[in-house]
């Protein structure tokens, strides 16, 4: 099973409010998402926060308002689930005075197959296994 990485270095302006947040499309691919890191560097202090959303639904941190909020810190979030669009919205904030990044990593997965894509067995019709249960004589 073959893995691609990707990464997004988001820029969230200064005085970017929490109630507007930015909001930056992260392409990624049809295929499982196994985790998403975010590095914050140092200097961010509490001004800023990261969500991501799927569908419009808050999928990183789980709910629909509270925002992951670091400093100096990279965090780690294990997905392990299918992407069936093929992106992440990444909303940030930053009250802050000073221009900010956050630093995306993901790790997208092929989907496991389904089946050996090799030839289906004969179906079996009814009459041919009640012959050759005896019930039927050919």
């Amino acid at each position: 099973m073959a893995s691609r990485f990707y990464v997004l270095p988001v820029t969230v302006a200064a005085g970017t409010a929490v109630a507007t947040p930015q909001q930056t499309v992260w392409p990624l691919e049809f295929n499982k998402l196994s985790y998403v890191s975010v590095m914050v560097p140092p200097g961010h202090n509490g001004n800023t926060g990261i969500r991501f959303q799927r569908s419009t639904q808050q999928v990183i941190p789980r709910g629909n308002s509270i925002p992951l909020i670091a400093n100096s810190e990279t965090v780690l979030i294990d997905v392990d689930e299918e992407l069936t669009e093929s992106k992440l919205v990444v909303l940030t904030y930053n009250t802050d005075i000073y221009d900010h990044t956050f630093y995306l990593r993901a790790l997208m997965t092929d989907l496991p197959s389904i089946g050996s894509g090799g030839a289906l067995p004969p179906p079996i019709i009814a009459s041919a296994l009640l012959t050759s249960a005896g019930v039927l004589s050919s």
